[in-house]
């Protein structure tokens, strides 16, 4: 990484353990959901950072499933609501 300038470049990826790398299967899901054409969480960070990251996602394609994206707009639209409750 650049020490001037914060952003990563094509050949910054980050490697990781595959134990660790199974951590990022729920943003692998995001990133799948903001690149679909019906995209409900438009999520385009964790695209970004899946781009950036050196993990072969297609291992993990089952588990990283749209089904986490779907997932995280449930636990946002409860947040929103508990939030404009109190």
């Amino acid at each position: 990484m650049d020490k001037d300038n914060n952003d990563m470049t094509a050949t910054d990826k980050i490697q990781l353990t595959e134990e660790k790398g199974t951590l990022f299967i729920p943003l692998y899901g995001k990133a799948l959901n903001y690149r679909s054409k019906k995209s409900i969480l438009n999520d385009k960070t964790a695209s970004d950072i899946v781009d950036k990251v050196g993990i072969d996602f297609t291992q993990h394609k089952r588990l990283g499933s749209e089904a986490s994206a779907v997932r995280a707009k449930q636990y946002d639209e409860w947040t929103n609501d508990f939030i404009a409750k109190n």
